[in-house]
């Protein structure tokens, strides 16, 4: 009876200690991964939104326009790398014109807060705005970019189309 209720301690003590590392492993990793994430968004995203290298859009012709927060999960990343590449390469012909641009704004950052509206953005996206005089004339929020990010192929028809269709636009 006595070896009995030692191997019943013992067991518990196995347990609790099993629980308790994985719970120390759980916790240190959740912890860097968010100062990670912090200390990469401070860096990046601090010089993104400094006023004097701050995106300007487009006073004629089409910006393209990545809407983040200020910490981006990788879906985020994705899209935002995805849509740029698009424009750089898929349009590059436009964007040497002159006709159309890429920006990354964190729409989250106050002076930029205004977006929001403006664009009736709910959270990160990507949005292609027609310009005329320094003014917008017509927007297109392409919200399919959450459902079609993880395939290319149909990412950069659906993005390089949206440009194509906002510079033909009257």
């Amino acid at each position: 009876m006595k070896s009995l209720n030692v191997l019943r301690l013992v067991l518990l003590f196995l347990v609790c200690a099993s629980v308790g590392a994985w719970g120390w492993r759980t916790w240190r990793a959740e912890s860097a991964a968010t100062r990670a994430t912090a200390t990469e968004a401070s860096s990046s995203d601090a010089t993104a939104q400094d006023p004097a290298t701050a995106p300007t859009l487009i006073a004629d012709g089409v910006a393209v326009i990545n809407f983040h927060g200020a910490l981006r999960c990788p879906t985020c990343r994705k899209i935002g790398a995805l849509s740029q590449s698009v424009v750089e390469q898929d349009l590059a012909d436009e964007v040497a014109a002159g006709r159309v641009r890429w920006s990354s704004i964190d729409f989250e950052d106050a002076p930029n807060a205004h977006y929001t509206d403006d664009y009736e953005l709910t959270s990160s996206n990507v949005v292609v705005v027609r310009r005329a005089g320094g003014k917008d004339v017509a927007y297109r929020r392409l919200d399919d970019v959450w459902t079609c990010y993880d395939d290319e192929p149909a990412f950069r028809s659906y993005v390089s189309q949206a440009v194509r269709d906002a510079l033909a636009a009257p």
